[in-house]
């Protein structure tokens, strides 16, 4: 019962207040002050309302705009950072190209110092420790490479060949301990073996005390022997050592190849000799 005299209460609340919102209309029509008196009294408080809600709204609509525009930047950047990718690419791939050029055009230049049979090959493992320097190519006899083929690089000596399959070859290098070259120095023709220290120099042995060898002198291959051409750069002089310890016969010498022996990747190999 006491509910449904609440609604009642309700109903005729609702229908007082429609009367009295149509009697203020009907009256605003036909008399200004009273019109200007209900629009004061209505329209202020929607005003004030409407003000109170107009931030919060801003906001809100500023909200989902910075939204759109984060996802829109992101995903700018997503693409300029594939661009870049794909420049950075481009990039690399020319100046490898750029960088194998120089070195080709430096095995051409070697080359025509030479009255050899060549092929060129590509260095494709490393076996570098303090006993062995050696590396593997990918030309063998079927190619026509075989052992004792001499292998050169753009600065000058890099080794022999001291085995070789049907499609593979393994080069020991200069400065591997058991590397043995007859040399000269290219100023005073003085002569020695050059013998390699299991690291990135060689040692000059057996120069005579009183031969005339100073730092930076060039070394070049004597010709003596069954395996080394006359007159390929080796290397240049770094130390000299004529005193030693008072008993030694030879100089103290050390030798710095030419050729950059751990940072290599085309070779050229001797065949055969074509006089």
């Amino acid at each position: 019962m006491e509910g449904a005299n609440r609604s009642f209460r309700h109903l005729r609340l609702l229908f007082l207040s429609i009367l009295l919102v149509c009697a203020i209309s009907v009256a605003s029509i036909y008399n200004h002050t009273f019109r200007v008196i209900a629009t004061n009294i209505i329209l202020e408080p929607i005003s004030f309302l409407k003000e109170g809600l107009h931030g919060p709204v801003n906001y809100i609509h500023l909200f989902f705009k910075d939204l759109m525009d984060i996802h829109k930047l992101r995903a700018e950047n997503r693409r300029f950072n594939l661009e870049i990718a794909e420049l950075r690419r481009q990039n690399t791939r020319y100046k490898e190209a750029f960088f194998e050029n120089k070195r080709l055009r430096s095995l051409l230049k070697m080359k025509n110092l030479i009255d050899y049979n060549f092929i060129v090959s590509e260095v494709i493992g490393y076996d570098i420790t303090p006993w062995i320097s050696r590396v593997s190519i990918n030309v063998g006899t079927e190619d026509g490479v075989f052992p004792d083929a001499i292998v050169l690089a753009g600065g000058g000596l890099v080794g022999r060949v001291l085995t070789s399959s049907l499609h593979y070859s393994r080069v020991m290098l200069i400065t591997d301990r058991n590397s043995r070259v007859p040399v000269i120095i290219q100023r005073s023709r003085a002569r020695g073996i050059l013998e390699g220290s299991g690291d990135s120099e060689c040692q000059l042995l057996y120069v005579e005390k009183g031969a005339d060898v100073s730092i930076g002198d060039t070394v070049i291959t004597s010709g003596l022997g069954d395996y080394f051409p006359k007159g390929i750069l080796i290397g240049k002089v770094i130390k000299v050592d004529k005193l030693g310890d008072g008993t030694d016969l030879f100089q103290n010498i050390a030798v710095r190849p030419f050729v950059d022996l751990y940072h290599l990747e085309e070779l050229l190999i001797l065949k055969s000799s074509i006089k």
